[in-house]
């Protein structure tokens, strides 16, 4: 796993983009243990990273993404975090589910404490808005080798991997739903209700 570029190699790549009047940096997250982040500096392909394993590391993570983004002058950082439940459809000890959640609340506390606007995406709503075949009659490995088979279809020059599939896929829907401001939760993409 690599570290965030935070020194002048991630700088010079957007030297053209410093003190523009309303740059954003968007980062979409996979809360999971094997989720990631898909980290974008004013719509510009993304960088990915996998979730880090401490939260001690989650911090540094978005510490370094919120550094990151003040040095290029960034006016706007939005997190689209995939809304997550107490069910992650299968079966897991109450311990596992309590440490989910754990990580999920310190992952959200940590964005709000840095300054990010928070908006929550459910993973039906996000995968509609990109009309994406419902997950019914596949095994959970089917699924995401699906899900990372779309994200290499829409980002064909990066690496992508089943940890970081999900967050490029997040950022995708989440820029499409921003962009029709009638989009309901449900995904709908056309502002009409049906």
């Amino acid at each position: 796993m690599g570290t965030f570029r935070t020194g002048p190699d991630m700088l010079s790549e957007h030297e053209d983009l410093i003190h523009t009047d309303a740059f954003n940096v968007e980062v979409a997250i996979d809360p999971g243990a094997n989720g990631g982040f898909a980290v974008s500096f004013q719509g510009e392909l993304p960088y990915t990273y996998r979730m880090p394993r401490t939260e001690g590391d989650i911090h540094d993570r978005i510490k370094d993404i919120t550094k990151a983004s003040v040095m290029v002058g960034a006016r706007y950082r939005y997190a689209y975090v995939e809304e997550v439940g107490g069910f992650v459809g299968v079966h897991q000890p109450g311990s596992a589910m309590f440490k989910f959640g754990r990580n999920y609340g310190f992952l959200l506390g940590a964005l709000q404490s840095l300054g990010w606007h928070v908006q929550l995406i459910k993973p039906q709503a996000w995968q509609r808005a990109l009309r994406l075949p419902y997950k019914r009659g596949n095994s959970n490995t089917e699924w995401k080798n699906k899900l990372k088979a779309e994200a290499q279809r829409r980002f064909p020059s990066l690496k992508v991997t089943l940890q970081t599939a999900d967050a490029l896929l997040l950022l995708d829907a989440a820029r499409l739903i921003a962009s029709h401001p009638n989009t309901k939760e449900k995904g709908k993409t056309d502002g009409k209700d049906t």
